[in-house]
């Protein structure tokens, strides 16, 4: 029986099986469906933008972005372009621009190796025990069962942990990310971040990476998701000087956007959520990366202390209020970017903007 068994090894998962190795005395297994041998593997649509909140969440840990993660251009502003009211504005943010696959690669890299990964592996079912829990998974087509005294679930939006554990909580409000590549020989300096309440009621953004322009959009989850995308990239080329030549790849993943702190999840019983798979996501931004580390971090700074017990969860979910009360903030941000009327008047103030 493992101590912790970790299920996804995204910017989360793997920042807490980091240090939860560094305790020896730990029995610590991490389980991903994904194959991280094979370099083509599919991952996550995501912009791959680093944001300075992230980058002081691994600062503070002293933790440093090696340089070849990171892609040109490094962006230094944001675009917003609001297609409601046929305004933009830019202004200032300090961005790392880097390669999504190479920084998971790279955050996987530093567990410790008396971790157990255990990858192209896919947990089915959980079960409660009287000890902990018990997972069966199945690996190159062949079932096997694991058992555990605490449960981490650090397995995205589609949480099987949350699904399974967390059936009596209230949880974030799920769209769809939709994204395209395409190669591009100009260089865009500005993160886009496009607003249309006719595509979605969250927003859309478009952003360079090497020679590649990545357009994407957060999209309710109804039978116009494909044309409400379409709907975007007609737009994106009426309102922008993007130019949009050769498509590489198409992508799309389930992101939340938690509406109230009461949909943000940390712990049932013996079981624990972080990153995303907790609902803990800037419910104006989508950015996740910071909240990844933070609650990783509180969470094996918890069990290392008081070991592989329920007290050190219901530790772990009282060091979250500071995770609560950053979102619960985003939402009293949150009419001034998406009512349109309170958007315009904020983009015509000219409050932060620079040319």
């Amino acid at each position: 029986m493992f101590d912790v068994i970790i299920i996804g090894s995204g910017p989360s998962g793997a920042h807490c099986a980091k240090h939860l190795g560094q305790q020896k005395q730990l029995e610590v297994a991490v389980i991903d469906a994904r194959d991280f041998n094979v370099q083509d593997r599919s991952h996550k649509a995501c912009g791959g933008l680093l944001s300075s909140h992230a980058q002081k969440a691994l600062r503070q840990e002293g933790i440093i972005i090696p340089d070849d993660i990171k892609v040109e251009p490094q962006l230094n502003k944001v675009n917003t372009s609001d297609f409601s009211n046929h305004l933009h504005r830019f202004y200032p943010r300090s961005y790392i621009n880097m390669d999504r696959r190479k920084f998971e690669n790279w955050l996987i890299s530093l567990i410790p190796k008396n971790v157990t990964l255990l990858y192209s592996t896919q947990v089915l079912t959980i079960k409660k025990t009287q000890q902990g829990f018990r997972l069966e998974m199945i690996h190159n087509k062949q079932k096997s069962m694991l058992e555990c005294k605490i449960l981490i679930g650090a397995d995205g939006a589609d949480s099987i942990v949350s699904r399974t554990l967390f059936t009596q909580r209230q949880h974030a409000q799920r769209y769809v990310c939709m994204q395209e590549h395409y190669l591009t020989s100009e260089v865009q300096t500005s993160y886009y971040g496009i607003f249309d309440e006719s595509i979605t009621d969250y927003y859309s953004w478009a952003l360079q990476k090497d020679k590649t322009i990545i357009i994407g959009s957060a999209l309710c989850i109804d039978k116009q998701v494909h044309q409400n995308f379409d709907t975007f990239k007609t737009k994106l080329k009426q309102n922008t000087n993007l130019q949009l030549h050769e498509l590489k790849s198409t992508e799309g993943a389930i992101v939340l956007r938690p509406r109230s702190i009461k949909e943000l999840n940390y712990h049932c019983g013996q079981a624990a959520l972080i990153g995303e798979a907790s609902g803990t996501i800037s419910p104006t931004s989508a950015e996740g990366f910071s909240y990844a580390f933070r609650s990783a971090r509180y969470l094996s700074e918890s069990l290392l202390r008081y070991g592989a017990t329920e007290k050190a969860l219901k530790v772990y979910d009282l060091k979250c209020m500071k995770l609560r009360f950053s979102i619960a903030l985003k939402l009293m941000k949150l009419p001034f970017m998406y009512q349109p009327w309170l958007r315009k008047w904020v983009m015509l103030s000219k409050i932060t903007s620079v040319k």
